[in-house]
């Protein structure tokens, strides 16, 4: 196989292919017998008609008809495993294949490809991010410390039956805002230690001094920034009935105890305390990175430039996508695609296929964008880099490592994450001087 010329043209990369004419000759004459020994010439048994006869009945151009599929196949993967990744410029999957002329004695082909797009990509080092280094409070240190003991507390009753900071109590509540009550505002025989933090601000303040059995109606305000938007800054009564006050002793936190919870170079409480320092860290990190990644995807999104978006991107990420809705319409509305066109959101086909073809686009502009992101900052993660994820979150969580190694999903999530990370970790440095990070 020779590759005899290649040109570029209305962003496609064309090969002419010479194969070895040898090769195609005996490709021929293979097929020729074997369609010799299933012709069935009247007057002769199939398979034992002379050769005179046989030629006569075969004509060059069946021979080369019933030869060309094959013979291409062969060429093409010929090409794509020992030529394509001399050519960073195509697409491999995309190859069509033109024939030029054949003949008895000599074949030319044509390997069509899509050419890579070309991609620019700038600015991406004055990204203008508002970060800074997350810290962990020394209240939200032991709230976790605490957390992570409350198995092993000892409850004690006390003498006086009063309620003082750092007491467990027991109490049933009930919450109104304007008489009514408050969703999920309720409990019965709820534990709390006073002084964690847990209730509302004033709540907990309001619960000291009073004795077991003691009913009290207690009045709070709900923050500007609680999770329930109706309740923000909203007056709330609570009617409180105290069960039971009891006394707190904690385990000691030395090696002994500690080594319970199997944490490397843990032996200490000061060491206890910064384990989950560094944990609340590093959550707190990995939120903020979610947030600034929304920013990396918007900055993409909006510089991006590209002289052309190959079809062959395009047509299958439609139709990837337009499978995800077919298996969607069967799975919930055991329909085809076409009859649940309006229970999937859509007002027709014609609406439906116009929205994932620019779906797609977006995706492919999306994809190659952050690909040419990944290649500039030169970022990337390797299998031995999930594998050290895993293993490691797998010691803290206490869970069968070689179950996760095996779930392909959670790799390409690992993976995901890592990347994520990296990205950001390495668009940091470069804008230092041009974001607010650490300032």
């Amino acid at each position: 196989m020779k590759i005899t010329d290649i040109k570029k043209e209305n962003n496609k990369v064309i090969f002419t292919i010479q194969p070895d004419s040898k090769n195609w000759v005996d490709e021929l004459s293979k097929t020729k017998k074997r369609l010799a020994k299933n012709i069935a010439i009247p007057g002769f048994r199939k398979g034992h008609a002379p050769q005179k006869v046989i030629d006569q009945s075969i004509t060059i151009n069946q021979v080369i008809s019933s030869t060309l599929d094959k013979f291409i196949n062969e060429i093409a993967n010929k090409f794509i495993k020992e030529e394509a990744h001399k050519h960073e410029d195509i697409i491999v999957g995309s190859l069509k294949v033109d024939l030029k002329t054949v003949n008895d004695s000599n074949i030319t082909l044509s390997f069509i490809f899509e050419k890579q797009p070309t991609i620019e990509l700038n600015g991406y080092d004055k990204i203008d991010f508002d970060y800074q280094e997350p810290t962990a409070s020394e209240k939200e240190i032991t709230a976790e410390l605490k957390n992570a003991i409350k198995n092993d507390l000892m409850l004690s009753a006390k003498e006086d039956d009063t309620i003082a900071k750092g007491d467990m109590v027991k109490f049933d509540f009930e919450g109104f805002i304007d008489g009514k009550p408050i969703e999920g505002g309720e409990a019965k025989d709820y534990q709390l230690e006073i002084g964690s933090g847990q209730f509302i601000s004033g709540f907990e303040e309001q619960m000291v001094g009073l004795k077991k059995g003691a009913k009290k109606t207690i009045e709070v305000v709900f923050p500007k920034d609680y999770p329930a938007e109706e309740y923000r800054n909203k007056k709330a009564n609570f009617n409180l009935l105290i069960k039971d006050i009891s006394k707190i002793t904690y385990p000691k936190l030395d090696k002994a105890y500690l080594s319970k919870f199997n944490l490397q170079n843990v032996e200490t409480e000061e060491q206890f305390k910064n384990y989950f320092k560094n944990e609340i860290i590093k959550v707190k990190k990995s939120m903020k990175f979610q947030e600034l990644m929304k920013t990396v995807n918007d900055f993409v999104m909006k510089n991006i430039k590209y002289d052309y978006l190959p079809n062959y991107y395009i047509d299958a990420e439609v139709d990837a996508r337009k499978q995800n809705y077919i298996q969607q319409a069967k799975n919930q509305f055991n329909k085809k695609l076409e009859d649940a066109i309006v229970d999937l959101g859509f007002k027709s086909m014609d609406d439906f296929n116009k929205k994932i073809h620019q779906q797609a686009i977006d995706a492919i502009k999306f994809n190659i964008g952050m690909n040419k992101l990944i290649k500039q900052l030169g970022v990337k993660v390797t299998q031995q880099d999930i594998e050290k994820e895993i293993i490691d979150s797998s010691k803290k969580l206490n869970i069968d490592v070689n179950e996760l190694l095996k779930n392909q999903s959670i790799l390409n999530s690992i993976g995901q994450y890592l990347l994520n990370d990296r990205i950001v970790t390495k668009l940091l440095e470069l804008n230092k001087k041009n974001s607010k990070v650490n300032k």
